[in-house]
């Protein structure tokens, strides 16, 4: 085991903790498909803070901020349809992913149907800069070819590290779920934008 711990997390379900939180997630996402209410707004609860942080990350032109309200929309029904498709089946991906994936899709659709009724000259609602490596890949690949570039880029603390941001998890969160520092994850994090920008 390095200084990363990373031989602990080289398979993630060795993890009987990581297996039942999994199980349980699967469960609220068969009742959820069922008309279980709860389970639903359980499932919304956990995935609020990830919904919200993607339609701010595309909000930060004057234009993108106008339609903030209708990106939350699309958002929201972008999780609620993750939760309809997701495959409860299999285990090397993760709910948390797939439902980012949706949802980021669903923003840059709806912005570019929005930049389509803009007339020339105006500011564009797409920025010019990405606000995360991962939203440029999920753009332009398949989900599994996406999966395959991180599993290979990551290594098994820092796909751990990954996985709990993606459900907006905060640096202090995935610290106490792994039970490191902070520093470690800041800088696992650092190794990890590193490593999704050279993907692009």
């Amino acid at each position: 085991m390095n200084e990363f711990g990373e031989e602990f997390f080289l398979v993630k379900d060795q993890n009987p903790a990581n297996q039942s939180a999994g199980s349980v997630e699967k469960n609220r996402i068969l009742a959820a498909r069922n008309g279980d209410h709860e389970a639903f707004n359980a499932l919304w609860e956990q995935y609020r803070p990830m919904v919200f942080k993607t339609v701010f990350l595309y909000c930060r032109s004057d234009a993108a901020r106008t339609e903030a309200d209708d990106l939350r929309q699309e958002a929201s029904i972008a999780l609620y349809d993750a939760v309809k498709s997701f495959d409860v089946s299999q285990d090397r991906i993760t709910f948390g992913l797939y439902a980012k994936r949706c949802v980021t899709n669903r923003i840059i659709s709806a912005l570019r149907k929005l930049k389509k009724h803009r007339s020339d000259g105006e500011e564009p609602i797409l920025s010019d800069e990405s606000p995360d490596p991962l939203e440029e890949i999920i753009d332009r690949e398949s989900y599994e070819a996406l999966v395959k570039k991180i599993e290979g880029a990551l290594s098994g603390y820092e796909k751990a590290v990954y996985d709990l941001h993606v459900e907006g998890k905060s640096c202090r969160e995935i610290a106490s779920a792994l039970k490191r520092s902070e520093k470690s994850v800041g800088n696992a994090m650092c190794r990890i934008r590193s490593k999704l920008e050279s993907i692009l």
